[in-house]
């Protein structure tokens, strides 16, 4: 169980593998948790540029537009300080998750046992850096 709310932000392009993940975290967390999904890069970004405090980002490494570490990059850019999870189907982008800082990297489909890890390993991530509760520091 969490330690505190969080507030979830997904990014994949596959509505079936969004609603996994959604299903596996309402089960999992319930009201704890709030999820905002999204199946486009842009439109997370969007999201995050127009001031959502985001503590977990739960990205997918191939999507169509930009891949999901060019997408963490770009929100290190931004001064995002909060945890992020890639969640996929390849094992070829693990060494680049380290480069974003990742806190997690979960292969799909996800199996809930080990979404919970990387849940509870983000948690970790957000102590040892300081955020919390807010996330959103020096963003635009």
């Amino acid at each position: 169980m969490l330690k505190r709310n969080m507030n979830v932000m997904i990014c994949d392009d596959s509505p079936q593998d969004v609603a996994a993940l959604l299903m596996i975290l309402d089960y999992s967390y319930g009201s704890s948790m709030k999820t905002a999904a999204f199946y486009r890069a842009s439109d997370a970004l969007e999201h995050i540029r127009t001031g959502a405090e985001i503590d977990l980002c739960i990205l997918e490494t191939r999507t169509e537009g930009m891949d999901g570490i060019a997408f963490a990059d770009e929100l290190r850019g931004f001064g995002y300080r909060g945890a992020i999870v890639f969640v996929t189907r390849s094992n070829s982008f693990g060494p680049d998750s380290f480069m974003v800082n990742a806190s997690d990297y979960v292969m799909k489909p996800p199996i809930p046992e080990l979404l919970r890890r990387a849940v509870s390993n983000a948690e970790i991530f957000l102590y040892k850096n300081n955020c919390i509760p807010k996330c959103m520091r020096n963003a635009l």
